[in-house]
């Protein structure tokens, strides 16, 4: 009897580690070709070493997802620097237009500039060394 409740308890420990570590998002950027998937925020796998991932200071009306530049396995967010005004986003079934993006000096914290009574996905890579740029995109509301 003891070790069915023991098989019980390890198969809940088994199922919740499964949902932390299971996608959670999509996030797909027609004009840059790019379709790639997000852990939930307390999932090990949230983490740009490995992905592209969530910040932990997004809140409701922020969602702000990371991601690396450059030529590594890891580089996803590479071609945002090709991205303009007006283009889409989808991240999940929302769509959402691109509204501004601006580059800030790369300091360890940086503002993110956005309309906090508009659903906001923001977008953050580096761009050298020295720069990292910031996209800011709006739901599209359906009239």
């Amino acid at each position: 009897m003891e070790y069915i409740s023991i098989l019980k308890n390890l198969l809940i420990v088994l199922l919740i580690a499964l949902k932390n570590n299971s996608y959670v998002a999509n996030l797909n950027i027609p004009k840059i070709d790019l379709a790639e998937k997000l852990y939930a925020i307390n999932s090990p796998y949230n983490n740009i070493a490995y992905n592209i991932a969530y910040h932990e200071e997004s809140t409701i009306n922020n969602t702000i997802i990371l991601g690396h530049s450059g030529t590594s396995h890891i580089s996803f967010f590479e071609n945002l620097r090709y991205l303009n005004i007006g283009d889409v986003i989808y991240c999940n079934n929302d769509e959402y237009i691109i509204d501004n993006t601006y580059r800030v000096l790369k300091t360890g914290s940086l503002d993110i500039i956005y309309d906090e009574n508009r659903i906001t996905l923001t977008l953050i890579t580096c761009l050298d060394n020295d720069y990292q740029l910031v996209i800011v995109a709006y739901k599209k509301i359906n009239a």
